[in-house]
């Protein structure tokens, strides 16, 4: 773990995104490393399943030089992350390195299919926390991501989304 005087320590296990992941704010899509030091709104989904806006704020750099994979979706969108960041599909939340190509990837719209995986290499990557949905939309296809997830602040608090999103009649398997 690196710790810089005039940062917050860097978590080894965030899930994270690529500086250039653009992330839909009620301002448009901003990359998320120009969203560091920042506070708004982003879009997301409520636990009714549908389109909202939420507070975000500690935007940061979460790891330096970390493996990252892309992901190439049937629409042409692409999102580059690290392999255990959680997207959700319609069966919950699912690493990115878990994902296959028959499950059906939530986005404020829809749905979309992965069409292509690769290994991508290492880069900085950066996250952010979500009030109250802990996920966010990003790239042109508003894919749902989770925030970061700090295990002394969350603990299980993965069960929280699969359980508001059973509730808006998604079924993942719960």
């Amino acid at each position: 773990m690196n710790i810089n005087s005039l940062d917050a320590p860097k978590k080894v296990n965030d899930h994270c995104l690529i500086g250039s992941t653009k992330v839909n704010t009620i301002n448009g899509y901003t990359q998320i490393k120009d969203l560091v030091g920042t506070e708004g709104q982003v879009y997301t989904i409520n636990s009714d399943g549908e389109r909202c806006v939420r507070a975000y704020r500690d935007v940061r750099l979460t790891q330096e030089k970390a493996k990252i994979i892309k992901l190439i979706f049937n629409d042409c969108s692409e999102l580059v992350v690290t392999p255990d960041h959680l997207i959700l599909t319609t069966n919950g939340w699912l690493e990115a390195q878990d994902i296959c190509f028959d499950d059906d990837i939530v986005t404020l719209e829809g749905t979309i299919k992965l069409s292509k995986m690769l290994d991508f290499g290492e880069e900085d990557v950066y996250n952010m926390e979500v009030e109250d949905t802990h996920c966010f939309a990003v790239t042109n296809s508003n894919i749902i991501v989770h925030n970061c997830v700090d295990s002394l602040r969350y603990g299980c608090m993965w069960l929280q989304p699969k359980n508001k999103i059973a509730k808006a009649g998604i079924n993942i398997g719960i």
